[in-house]
């Protein structure tokens, strides 16, 4: 089983050190957080990574009030590609903007 990946902000971990040397105890200390570990971070290559977008199925209604056949994504608002009515298939993600799907989450 393979460990599960973490990342940070480069930025967030480099102001990070750099705070911890007002509280630095020796002068090795502080070359360390203000100088060497900056440097580090800097070393490592980025990841590329995208924030997760989650969404949910939801059943569709027309202004009018009458009921669709179709569920839409709760993100782009673009319709599940089958019949909703058949509720037999239900994609993970939606095909339109990748939306990571949750469940189905009421009416629009």
């Amino acid at each position: 089983m393979s460990e599960q990946k973490e990342y940070i902000e480069r930025g967030e971990a480099t102001k990070t050190f750099r705070e911890m040397t007002k509280a630095a105890k020796t002068v090795d200390m502080f070359v360390f957080l203000d100088v060497i570990a900056p440097e580090v971070i800097e070393a490592i290559p980025a990841a590329d990574v995208e924030p997760v977008v989650r969404g949910g199925w939801v059943k569709y209604k027309y202004e009018s009030g009458r009921e669709a056949k179709f569920y839409m994504c709760s993100v782009c608002e673009m319709g599940n590609p089958l019949d909703g009515e058949r509720n037999e298939w239900f994609p993970n993600f939606c095909p339109h903007c990748g939306a990571h799907m949750l469940e189905r989450i009421g009416e629009r």
